[in-house]
């Protein structure tokens, strides 16, 4: 939670630009003077918890784009080299991690039986399908590394039986592979790899 709180932040547009696009020069204050040259910008998401047991698993920052220290000092004045989505005064700026070479994945199951649940979805997509980030209620505590694979299960629902009456659950159906590529204590984030049925938030993952 401290990580953004504590990071330098946006004060105002040149000509008091609110809003803030590709090559907008803007000021900054609470940059720390250590040569860093390239930033990227985060707005504070909304913690996320178990939907089960309401443990806090993590703090999801929204990533919004990258700018270029221009000129250092208080404020310092910097540039939009690309954006994501709008830049507004308040965001912060994080210290860009260095490039590196595009990762390799080996799929593999986890190593032990597991079960967790989507908990998020990149820019709160309603409709989740092939392609699309999530985040799971499963980290590295619970074996979970870069390049599990996992299914999503569907649940159903109830059916009125035909004959008694009564409501009965209707078993779990899958309904997509996933594609774990970064991990964390908590919770990881994977990618939909197939989906033969609609995706939703708090669908089960299971080992497969």
């Amino acid at each position: 939670e401290g990580t953004l709180k504590q990071a330098g932040y946006i004060t105002t547009g040149l000509d008091d630009r609110i809003a803030l696009g590709d090559s907008s020069q803007f000021y900054a204050r609470g940059l720390k003077d250590d040569g860093q040259e390239y930033f990227q910008v985060f707005r504070p998401g909304n913690p996320i918890r178990h939907p089960d047991t309401g443990e806090l698993l993590a703090y999801e920052a929204m990533y919004l784009g990258d700018a270029k220290l221009l000129e250092t000092g208080d404020p310092s004045k910097l540039v939009v080299t690309s954006v994501k989505q709008e830049i507004i005064p308040t965001d912060r700026l994080l210290a860009a991690p260095k490039k590196a070479s595009l990762p390799y994945y080996y799929p593999h199951a986890p190593k032990t039986r597991v079960k967790g649940r989507i908990v998020s979805a990149l820019n709160s997509v309603a409709e989740i399908g092939p392609k699309t980030v999530i985040g799971i209620s499963l980290g590295t505590r619970d074996g979970i590394d870069e390049g599990a694979v996992l299914r999503v299960m569907r649940s159903v629902g109830t059916h009125r039986d035909p004959v008694t009456r009564d409501d009965y659950k209707l078993p779990d159906e899958e309904s997509a592979l996933i594609l774990v590529f970064r991990t964390y204590e908590k919770i990881s984030y994977a990618l939909v790899m197939t989906a033969t049925r609609p995706v939703n938030l708090l669908d089960a993952v299971i080992t497969p």
